[in-house]
């Protein structure tokens, strides 16, 4: 009877001592999160416990279970306190799938704006930064591989975490979970794709810089070649953080700096290239603003830590935004003139806006949806790419074509010898109007006038004789266009063209220097008898009493800045003296208008 008592008592004993081990998972409150397949890497998405203001081992979380606040993950600080810092630890059971026991697993954290540690079971397997209250927290942005290997079918994954002084806190990065092989390849080719797009970036960047150096006539190449440089280095510094290759140990805070500089970087060389692609209709001014803005930027980011000026870029960054909707808006009024490049803008920054505002509300906290700023970007560098290289494609078969009839001329000159000369004569002579004639005013233009200005200040120089450069810019003539629009704009650079070529002697030359602003070079003139045709010039434009509402004078005016080369004078070279002009044109404009000054 007493060995029946015993024994009975043993197998009580040991049942009880065995009952927590079996069931431990159906006898506390941590969720389970099922993981059906590991061939192709899986997020731990589902619900997980939230413990609040707490940092606990797994043997607290799973004593303390019932205390616990069940979340759906991801979520983000904000969304779950109502601000943007806190401190806590997750926690959930994973249920391996029975075939991959005893194998080697992997979990991946891409980022998380935190500091946090991970324990599977009851084993920490990794941490990045220091995890704690706000005076012992210190941040840490970068990727986490990690691998264990099950036992059991119920993993316990607990993740403490503490987020304070950055724009964004929390577990909004979910933890992917595959096998070590599946995981670790699928890792490697995200990595293959994005330094294949970066060095595609780099190549099309560095190709565009070098030939926009040798056209010095067409800035966008220029333009279009740093924007793309600007995004290739932007990507080193993002998401999968490629830096972080060669330099492993390299400080987030640095690696996250320059993606903020960079990113400064390549909106303004974006805003610089749609500025000089549709320079007609933008102002200046708005150039000159996000100008300003950006180095701004570029300075706070420079000087201040990343939690001091996260928030200021956030804040200020919001101004592109108008910039961006107005430009679709220009875009889309430029569709009337049926130009088919205009849909490759308008496709391209669409989805350029679109996903950097995504980026820009993800980094704000404000949504967790995928990041596609980067390969939007890319795929409007390839459209803006073929649509210049196709501008300048068609450029050069027009010059091919016109070299291949001049050869079919020649090809047939022996049999008619006579009329193919002349036709060649009469080519060589539009070609040569087309080149040194300006297309709206029909005298000479910017091309025709730079040759000829130096060659004059040359002889001038050489034999020691005078010259006089007349510069002559139509007043308020901004204004005059907006009050009568540009069509009335041109008629009325026609007929200033004509009534100054008239005023000009036959020894001299006018030109259209720029826009609304014309020169006159006079070899050989003295400064009284420069002043003197500037004087008729300027009086009998004001005395035509041409209406310019939209001025100050009320009639369209001119100023005339007048400077002269002679013996006494000391430049050296037909820039300076041009610039002696524009000086005094400027002179001109500051005090009143219409008026020669010298």
């Amino acid at each position: 009877m007493l060995k029946r008592q015993i024994l009975l008592f043993v197998t009580i004993i040991f049942c009880i001592m065995a009952l927590p081990t079996v069931s431990k998972a159906q006898t506390t409150d941590i969720p389970i999160v099922e993981i059906s397949s590991v061939h192709t890497p899986m997020k731990i998405n589902g619900q997980w416990l939230f413990f609040n203001n707490k940092i606990l081992t797994p043997q607290q979380v799973i004593a303390t279970s019932s205390t616990a606040k069940k979340v759906t993950i991801p979520i983000s600080f904000k969304e779950l306190l109502g601000t943007t810092e806190g401190y806590g630890t997750f926690a959930t059971y994973i249920k391996i799938p029975p075939m991959y026991m005893n194998k080697t697993m992997m979990l991946y954290i891409p980022y998380e704006y935190n500091a946090y540690s991970i324990f599977v079971n009851h084993k920490q397997l990794g941490s990045l930064g220091t995890v704690g209250q706000e005076k012992y927290h210190k941040s840490q942005l970068a990727p986490l591989k990690l691998f264990f290997t099950p036992t059991e079918e119920l993993v316990l994954v607990t993740l403490q975490l503490s987020s304070f002084d950055l724009v964004r806190g929390g577990f909004e990065q979910a933890i992917d979970i595959g096998t070590a092989t599946t995981l670790d390849h699928a890792l490697n080719q995200e990595v293959f794709w994005h330094i294949l797009i970066s060095s595609y970036l780099f190549i099309v960047g560095i190709f565009m810089i070098i030939f926009g150096l040798y056209r010095t006539d067409d800035r966008e190449f220029l333009i279009f070649g740093l924007f793309s440089f600007s995004i290739g280095l932007r990507s080193l510094f993002t998401v999968p953080f490629l830096y972080l290759l060669p330099f492993p140990t390299m400080d987030w805070q640095i690696g996250m700096t320059f993606e903020y500089l960079f990113t400064c970087t390549s909106t303004y060389f974006f805003i610089l290239l749609i500025y000089n692609l549709y320079k007609t209709r933008w102002s200046k001014w708005v150039l000159h603003f996000y100008t300003v803005l950006i180095v701004f930027l570029v300075f706070i980011i420079v000087l201040l830590p990343v939690e001091g000026f996260q928030p200021i870029f956030f804040a200020i960054y919001t101004a592109v935004i108008p910039y961006c909707l107005f430009l679709i808006y220009v875009l889309v009024q430029s569709l009337r003139r049926k130009n088919r490049a205009i849909y490759i803008h308008i496709i391209g920054i669409v989805m350029v806006f679109t996903t950097v505002l995504i980026d820009f509300f993800n980094g704000k906290g404000w949504t967790q949806l995928p990041s596609l700023s980067f390969m939007a970007t890319s795929f409007y560098v390839f459209m803006q790419m073929f649509a210049l290289n196709k501008r300048f494609a068609v450029e050069v078969f027009k010059r091919l074509h016109l070299n291949i009839k001049l050869q079919e001329l020649n090809d047939d000159l022996d049999e008619k010898i006579l009329a193919r000369t002349q036709q060649l004569e009469l080519a060589n002579e539009q070609l040569l109007i087309q080149a040194n004639m300006d297309g709206l005013t029909g005298i000479y233009n910017r091309h025709y006038l730079n040759s000829f200005v130096d060659q004059a200040f040359k002889i001038a120089l050489e034999e020691q004789q005078k010259l006089s450069i007349l510069i002559i810019d139509v007043d308020d003539f901004k204004y005059y266009n907006d009050c009568y629009g540009h069509i009335e704009g041109d008629h009325l650079l026609k007929k200033l063209a004509y009534i100054m070529r008239e005023t000009v002697p036959d020894d001299g030359m006018i030109a259209r220097y720029g826009g609304e602003e014309f020169a006159v070079v006079l070899p050989n003139y003295t400064t009284e008898a420069a002043v003197e045709i500037g004087d008729e010039m300027q009086r009998t434009i004001a005395n035509l009493q041409l209406e310019n509402n939209g001025g100050i004078l009320r009639i369209v005016t001119v100023s005339i800045g007048v400077a002269t080369l002679h013996e006494h004078s000391i430049y050296h070279s037909v820039y300076e003296l041009i610039n002696a002009a524009d000086q005094n044109l400027y002179i001109g404009k500051k005090s009143g208008k219409n008026k020669v000054v010298y």
